[in-house]
């Protein structure tokens, strides 16, 4: 499931993102250069709006980061599920270049 949400993210995403790789886990930590905290919760509330579940990685933190991030959840969606997902997250961020 991780390798699926990878090639997902390297096909739809492609440099859009900047994936924090890490070997294990159930979740993974994407950087979206660019992004203000304004803009990240606009493609959160975005993708919610067309039934794509993206959190913030600020909350998380004692103080916020510098950057903003996602936080991607994996372990309980099917590989058909996370690729259909990260298409969906593409489309998102298509949206938001043209806008």
């Amino acid at each position: 499931r991780r390798e699926t949400l990878i090639a997902g993210l390297n096909d739809y995403a492609r440099d859009r993102v900047q994936i924090c790789d890490t070997p294990s886990g159930m979740h993974l930590l994407v950087w979206l250069p660019g992004y203000d905290a304004v803009r990240c919760q606009a493609l959160i509330d975005y993708a919610h709006e067309r039934g794509l579940g993206l959190y913030p990685i600020a909350p998380l933190y004692l103080h916020p980061p510098q950057k903003q991030g996602l936080l991607l959840g994996y372990c309980s969606l099917s590989t058909t599920d996370l690729r259909e997902a990260m298409q969906l997250f593409g489309q998102c961020l298509d949206h938001f270049e043209l806008h």
